[in-house]
């Protein structure tokens, strides 16, 4: 009974990684507006994204589009399931030497910068290349975040967008997190092995 418990569970561990072999990863599409977030970390590496650790120990692998637009994945460490996606949309280049006191921008001078009128025609013909189109921005309740209503193919969609500087030039950020209803094959195969290794516990005991 013993040994067909252990062929059983041998099997089972087995599917699962079989699963992760032929269920694997769809092409990276590099579009921060759609739903598709079961994408392969090594694969992203592979095709020239570069990776940059940020804070609270998350990484960006981004991919740099030029025209002044890049667009990332983020992940949490050296973890293989995605977290988040975003991008980063370059608007223009603010400041000179005279803006900086101390080497440190200067805040009055920064916060004039933020609120600069934006070029949302400009925004709109870099957005084309990704199948997206403004319909709306507002300003949101919170200090340098648009509200914007997109059309996404024939889907509306509806994204903040953040206001920022960084080292003179000024952008806007969109971040979007992964639907919490989304699991990936790893995902499910995780689970799987979990649940397993808690019965062979049981099991054991």
């Amino acid at each position: 009974m013993k040994t067909k418990n252990i062929i059983f569970f041998t099997s089972l561990f087995l599917f699962a990684g079989i699963g992760e072999l032929f269920f694997s990863y769809p092409a990276p599409t590099y579009n921060p507006f759609d739903d598709v977030f079961n994408v392969s970390r090594e694969r992203l590496v592979k095709e020239g994204c570069i990776e940059d650790i940020i804070e609270c120990g998350y990484v960006n692998i981004t991919k740099d589009f030029g025209d002044g637009i890049s667009m990332y994945y983020q992940f949490f460490g050296d973890e293989k399931i995605i977290q988040a996606k975003g991008m980063f949309i370059e608007i223009d280049t603010l400041w000179n030497n005279d803006d900086f006191e101390d080497g440190k921008l200067i805040d009055n001078r920064k916060r004039q910068f933020d609120s600069l009128k934006i070029d949302f025609n400009a925004i709109k013909r870099k957005l084309k290349k990704f199948d997206v189109d403004i319909l709306s921005v507002q300003k949101s309740k919170y200090d340098f975040v648009l509200d914007v209503n997109v059309m996404y193919k024939s889907y509306q969609k509806e994204f903040d967008l953040e206001i920022r500087t960084h080292e003179g030039v000024r952008f806007l950020e969109l971040f979007y997190s992964k639907p919490k209803s989304q699991k990936t094959w790893q995902e499910y195969s995780d689970d799987l092995k979990i649940y397993f290794i808690d019965l062979l516990g049981l099991y054991h005991y």
